[in-house]
């Protein structure tokens, strides 16, 4: 899923910078900042993909712990910056269809990477059964 996350990043990345260098449109600019929030989610699990495995190593925590830690940070920190910006648009409709629609947006991509994640490592444990039970120790 990193691939779809380097390309979910782009998209709206893309469109954000579009929208802040348009000479003629200052509402563009101002609007631009909005679409910050979801940006969190898929560039957090990029990030994760990276960098869970050596943050595992430095914490005793196992690497797909550091991995869907790193995913529900940023959908809690995405979800809480979806409040915040929000304030900055002034119609009640339109803001209440903002907040909605860009929760509904972090739980969706979060419910698949996360999804994504769990059968990574069910796979990772029917892969290495044997080991895994030959390394518990029984009394």
């Amino acid at each position: 899923m990193v691939i779809e996350c380097l390309a979910i990043f782009g998209i709206i990345f893309a469109v954000m910078m579009i929208c802040i260098f348009k000479k003629d449109e200052e509402n563009d600019r101002k609007n631009a900042k909005l679409v910050v929030p979801l940006l969190i989610l898929p560039g957090a699990h990029i990030i994760a993909y990276f960098g869970s495995e050596w943050i595992s190593m430095i914490l005793p925590l196992d690497y797909f712990l550091v991995y869907l830690l790193i995913d529900t940070m940023a959908l809690v920190t995405s979800g809480i910056l979806v409040g915040v910006f929000a304030k900055y648009i002034e119609a009640k409709g339109n803001k209440i269809a903002y907040g909605v629609i860009a929760l509904i947006y972090n739980l969706v991509l979060s419910y698949f990477l996360m999804y994504e994640l769990l059968l990574r490592l069910y796979a990772y444990l029917i892969e290495n059964y044997d080991t895994i039970l030959a390394s518990v120790s029984m009394p």
